[in-house]
């Protein structure tokens, strides 16, 4: 078994501290921008991270991107309301936030566990665990070896071999569309 250690001051609800003997510890790293970069981008540290969480950082609705400095004793809702950019965000620049990080960093898992993320646009960035209803089948078993490219208006997920993409249909669903 493979225990998921949150980052943070407090362990969550029914995590242990450390894991028990035979068991390998896994790291989740939520934070700001400016935190976390170090945790992916130095090889020793980034050897300890399997999940990247793009929880406390994105990108506006414009493009601009929110990222509160590191290091503040404040909440992230303190920081969210003294940032004096646009507050809304959209599909098109959160699959462009998961696609940047995915392809940066393709051995690691990338989640967006924030609130009012659209996990079309997380799957289709290429983002693990995408909070969406049952895929198809066919969908399901296509998704594992596609990776994020950055075409229309959400993007899309392509087999490098096959071509075969993955689309947004709509709001709340995905389609195989064959390769050309």
């Amino acid at each position: 078994p493979q225990l998921l250690a949150s980052q943070g001051c407090r362990p969550q609800p029914g995590m242990r501290k450390r894991p028990r003997r035979g068991e390998t510890a896994r790291e989740r790293k939520a934070g700001n921008y400016v935190l976390h970069q170090p945790f992916v981008r130095i090889a020793e540290l980034a050897q300890e991270v399997d999940v990247i969480d793009l929880k406390y950082w994105w990108y506006a609705a414009d493009g601009t991107p929110y990222a509160p400095p590191g290091g503040e004793r404040l909440a992230p809702r303190q920081q969210l309301r003294a940032w004096k950019g646009p507050k809304g965000r959209s599909a098109a620049q959160t699959a462009r936030q998961v696609r940047e990080v995915r392809l940066a960093h393709p051995g690691k898992a990338v989640i967006c566990s924030s609130a009012g993320s659209d996990p079309v646009a997380i799957l289709l960035g290429g983002g693990s665990l995408a909070p969406l209803d049952a895929l198809d089948p066919a969908v399901a078993r296509a998704v594992v070896g596609m990776v994020p490219v950055a075409e229309g208006d959400v993007g899309e997920l392509r087999d490098p071999r096959t071509r075969q993409g993955l689309v947004s249909d709509g709001p709340a669903g995905v389609a195989l569309r064959s390769g050309d």
